[in-house]
């Protein structure tokens, strides 16, 4: 009997304090119980964007040939008068890197087909002398490139690279130049363009019964001409000319001039 009323009476106690105090909250799925540290956000994942490190600008691609060229070299006394054969391409891209460095590039490729005629040809070597050579076809290339900085209007300082080839025997020549120049502008539709390049030393060797004999050569390189647009279309005409003016530095056989025009098409991306 006793027992049973102190359980009675703790029974009725407990009632009392719950009524009194109210029921415990229960906890809800999802949500934050009081006290408890949030747990924060992740961060999203930077993806990553080319453009924040690469933006291409306009970019140049035109083809011509050559309008009566002439050379004056080693195996030209006068100047002479190639085949239609010779032909040049040239492109010009501009591009901004890490969004704020404006950077151009480009390329002029050129190749030369002439006669010579039989005769004497001024030879490599520190004494000046000749030899015969018959009547042969000759084919001479040349491949330039320019990397620099522009800025808005197209103007730009760059150096340039320069290699020259030959199928008559002669090594090949290469040196190093700087210059400034102009790229055309999509903006315009007649567009003027430029570029002229000093080089201080185009130099090869070439070989001999006594070993190689190291032979260069100093001067200019320039280029000038004119864009013009295709009423909307990413086509141009192209009409310019092209000139270098090479002098002996060390060993070279005989100065190298060469002044030709040029008409071609192309076109902008």
């Amino acid at each position: 009997m006793l027992s049973t009323r102190l359980i009675a009476i703790a029974l009725g106690a407990a009632a009392a304090a719950t009524a009194a105090f109210g029921s415990p909250p229960r906890a809800v799925a999802g949500e934050p119980q009081a006290g408890a540290t949030p747990t924060p956000t992740p961060a999203p994942r930077r993806r990553f964007q080319l453009s924040r490190y690469y933006k291409p600008g306009p970019s140049y691609l035109g083809v011509g040939v050559q309008i009566q060229p002439g050379i004056h070299n080693e195996f030209q006394t006068v100047t002479n008068t190639p085949s239609s054969t010779s032909f040049q391409f040239w492109t010009t891209s501009e591009v901004t890197i890490l969004q704020r460095i404006p950077v151009v590039s480009g390329n002029d490729f050129r190749s030369y087909v002439y006669d010579h005629y039989a005769g004497p040809v001024a030879v490599v070597g520190p004494v000046a002398r000749t030899t015969v050579v018959p009547r042969f076809n000759v084919r001479e290339t040349e491949l330039e490139g320019i990397t620099g900085f522009h800025e808005a209007h197209g103007f730009y300082v760059a150096v340039a690279t320069l290699t020259k080839r030959n199928d008559y025997g002669y090594s090949p020549l290469g040196g190093y130049g700087y210059g400034i120049g102009r790229a055309p502008d999509p903006r315009e539709r007649v567009s003027p363009y430029f570029n002229i390049f000093h080089y201080a030393n185009i130099g090869g060797n070439e070989g001999s019964p006594r070993g190689p004999i190291g032979f260069s050569y100093k001067g200019v390189l320039y280029r000038a001409g004119l864009t013009y647009g295709v009423a909307r279309s990413r086509y141009f005409l192209d009409a310019g000319t092209f000139g270098e003016r090479l002098s002996s530095r060390v060993n070279a056989p005989a100065p190298v001039h060469v002044s030709t025009g040029y008409v071609g098409i192309g076109f902008h991306y």
